[in-house]
């Protein structure tokens, strides 16, 4: 079973919060790999050296990162490319969108961006 967390946008860009984060998982006698860190593209947007730094730190004790909402906001490909997220969360707007041939397309094309990055 794994379990799923939202991260804000603070938390994943400030240093002591994700010392902090490690420290917990450590003492709770779970393992890392069970866990699933959920953040929106805001947190990456707003400081993206620090996000991507706090990214790797987490990913380096197995914790899986995900990222919601993808879409909804200031949406980049770039962004899934250079993060190495483990799982993309596609914002509603796209599935809603898909009722017509160009929205399909757009899912389609997004589907196949992240399973060619081996993102979930």
């Amino acid at each position: 079973m794994k379990l799923s967390f939202n991260l804000p946008a603070h938390d994943i860009t400030c240093h002591e919060t994700v010392v902090a984060i490690i420290s917990l998982v450590r003492g709770s006698g779970i393992h890392p790999s069970r866990l699933v860190r959920e953040l929106t593209e805001t947190a990456v947007v707003r400081d993206f050296p620090t996000a991507e730094a706090s990214i790797r730190l987490l990913r380096s004790l197995e914790i899986k990162i995900a990222l919601d909402d993808f879409g909804a906001g200031q949406s980049s490909l770039s962004y899934l490319r250079r993060l190495s997220f483990d799982k993309v969360k596609i914002d509603r707007s796209f599935i809603v969108g898909s009722q017509d041939q160009e929205g399909r397309e757009l899912l389609s094309a997004v589907v196949a961006f992240c399973k060619s990055m081996r993102m979930k």
